[in-house]
Order: structure tokens, then C-alpha cells, then sequence
């Protein structure tokens, strides 16, 4: 969970990065994520940030990353990236803050299915309720939660890229980022997605990015 305070602390980053592209047409599209459910929605449905206003931290953790990662004099394997000056500011900021547009308007509450360890519960439960796995016992509960409605039948990175350009040019490069930011997830048989990083190494700096904060970040 997040405090109103970190989630308007979060807002003002987010907002803030992004009017400093001046892109064209970002005030309209800053407009559009006000009136969306961006920071509200969760970033997913379980696990590190399935809550709401997940899906903005989720989002700062990768803008976070991606500056780390190609910050001049950064990490040695991304130097030669680093240098690229397609590769901007503004355009680390474009493709970090908006690669997940396309999970606006798609998480609906439900109730979902959790585990429950905690051996008060267990105790007290039915004994054909009760589970066991590598954590030890545990029931299934119900208890509030997501899940996903998607009304609009596109990849995910192509959603985000479509969305996106509704309000502001992209350039080739952000475009490609945004769309392949999922790796191989979003990958059909007719583009291997290491010819996609190998011509686009801000896809992969993005990728990267995406799984860094999923996995090591989103869970704090």
C-alpha cells in the first residue's frame, strides 16, 4: 500500500517529468491520465504493487531505473547507449512514464482468491480447508482484490504505443521501446525479440528496467 502523501508525492514526479519534455501535446495527454484511473489503477492483479495506486509507483520504480541505467558514466555495458544523443533525456522520460498507459481503464474490483498462512486461521478452519505447500499450511480466502476487463484487443505495448499517440509525437526509437517493453511476452513468430533489442537497445534498457522494478522493487 501507499500513504496520500507518497501517492501525491508520486503525482508530482510523474507530472512533473513529464511536462519538462515540452512534447507537443503532453499538457492534453497529462489531461487524460488526470481523468483516467492511471493513479489509481494497480500495476497487476497480484503480487508487488496489486494495489491501488500501484500502477504509478510500478511506473516511477522503472523511470528510476531506466535514468540509472543509461545516465552518462553509468553502468559500463549500457556506455555506448548512453552516449546515443537520440537517446535524451526527454526520451527516457517518454518511454519510462508512459510504457504502461495501456493498463488504464482495465482492473475492475473483485473478489479474489488468496492464501492465508497466518496459524490463528489455519487452526481454526475446517480440516479438508487446509493446505500445505514449500510455506507451510495455509486456507484459501476470499478477500477483495482485481481482476482484469480489457475492452480494447491489442498487445499491451502496442496499446500503450496507440494510446500514447493519441496526444504526442514519438520518435521511431520510443515507439519501438514502448512497444516491445514486455521482451518476449509481446513477441510474435515472425520477429525474433533479439533482433528487436540488437537494432533498439532502448527496448532492452526498458525491458530491463520493466522486470527490475516488477521483481526487486515493486515488492518493498
Amino acid at each position: 500500500m501507499i500513504t496520500r502523501k507518497e501517492q501525491r508525492m508520486l503525482v508530482t514526479e510523474f507530472e512533473a517529468a513529464l511536462m519538462a519534455t515540452e512534447r507537443e501535446g503532453v499538457e492534453n495527454l497529462l489531461n487524460w491520465i488526470r481523468e483516467s484511473d492511471f493513479y489509481r489503477a494497480p500495476a497487476r492483479t497480484a503480487h508487488g504493487c496489486a494495489f491501488p495506486g500501484g500502477l504509478l509507483k510500478h511506473t516511477i520504480n522503472v523511470y528510476h531505473l531506466l535514468k540509472e541505467k543509461l545516465m552518462p558514466g553509468g553502468d559500463l555495458a549500457w556506455k555506448k547507449v548512453a552516449g546515443d544523443p537520440a537517446i535524451t533525456s526527454d526520451t527516457i522520460a517518454i518511454v519510462a512514464l508512459l510504457h504502461d498507459l495501456c493498463k488504464t481503464g482495465i482492473f475492475v474490483p473483485a473478489r479474489v482468491n488468496r492464501k492465508n498462512y497466518e496459524e490463528s486461521v489455519v487452526k481454526k478452519a475446517n480440516p479438508w480447508e487446509i493446505k500445505k505447500d514449500k510455506d507451510g499450511y495455509y486456507i484459501w480466502e476470499a478477500v477483495p482484490g482485481y481482476k482484469i476487463d480489457e475492452t480494447i484487443p491489442l498487445g499491451k505495448g502496442e496499446k500503450s504505443v496507440i494510446l500514447a499517440l493519441r496526444y504526442i509525437k514519438l520518435t521511431e526509437q520510443e515507439i519501438y521501446a514502448i512497444r516491445w517493453h514486455r521482451g518476449a511476452l509481446d513477441a510474435d513468430s515472425n520477429y525474433e525479440i533479439g533482433n528487436v533489442f540488437a537494432s533498439v537497445p532502448l527496448a532492452m534498457a526498458l525491458y530491463e528496467a520493466d522486470l527490475e522494478a516488477t521483481f526487486l522493487l515493486d515488492n518493498e
